[in-house]
């Protein structure tokens, strides 16, 4: 899946976080999301691992609500401190056979034309 927006602002971000849900089963064993960020003039990545629900630390939420509630943490913890984000990139481990999904969302640089 590839999704490109003309600026990274929190509202986009959120848009990008529910599409990624939205295409997420809720078979998965665990995800892996890492989240690229520029600031300033270096690049900063961030990686976001999700367990599986059954484990007892996460409870008895879904990996969708999982992976909604990372993102949200992301949004109130980069943007207000004007951080770019760039990039997400979805590694899903789906089952026991650990079936790798890979979902690449890249975020274009704030000066390209919006629509």
């Amino acid at each position: 899946m590839q999704i490109a927006l003309g600026k990274a602002s929190g509202a986009a971000l959120l848009r990008v976080g529910r599409e990624l849900v939205r295409c997420t089963p809720d078979s998965l064993a665990e995800i892996h999301c890492d989240v690229y960020l520029e600031q300033a003039e270096s690049g900063l990545g961030v990686t976001c691992h999700i367990t599986c629900p059954q484990c007892p630390q996460t409870g008895a939420l879904r990996p969708r609500e999982l992976l909604r509630r990372a993102v949200l943490d992301l949004v109130s913890t980069f943007e207000p401190n004007g951080t770019r984000i760039t990039s997400l990139r979805l590694i899903s481990l789906v089952g026991a056979d650990k079936k790798i999904i890979t979902s690449v969302v890249s975020l274009e640089p704030s000066g390209a034309s919006a629509a």
